[in-house]
């Protein structure tokens, strides 16, 4: 068995069954980085449950199963490509056109002065 803190959150929450609790349970005994991250857990879960109770968790529960049921869910490419769409593309076609418009400016000035310097030599 590999290293997994899923495993290790749910053998703190007592959720494993008696198959899997049993290799878990091995696995903490061989393994010094699993009980390190049991040792974190174990202090996160002694603070956060000392000082955070849900009064009604089943009113708790509805709550969020409702928000749930109420959200669009939409899958992590798309959310990418509608974050590129409303930020990342205005931004590239400003970037894109300012460079141009240095390189045009860049391009005058530069023919400017060979004009210039043109206009010198036959004068």
């Amino acid at each position: 068995m590999g290293c997994n803190p899923e495993l290790v959150s749910a053998f703190l929450d007592g959720e494993l069954d008696k198959v899997i609790l049993k290799k878990v349970t091995q696995h903490l005994v061989d393994c010094p980085a699993c009980r390190q991250v049991m040792g974190h857990l174990a202090l996160i879960k002694d603070v956060i449950g000392n000082r955070y109770t849900i009064r009604d968790a089943e009113a708790f529960t509805q709550s969020v199963m409702a928000v749930i049921q109420n959200e669009k869910v939409v899958p992590l490419r798309e959310r990418f490509y509608q974050r590129l769409l409303r930020n990342g593309v205005p931004m590239v076609v400003a970037a894109l056109l300012a460079s141009s418009m240095a390189h045009i400016d860049s391009f005058l000035d530069t023919d400017q002065e060979q004009r210039l310097e043109g206009e010198g030599e036959s004068l």
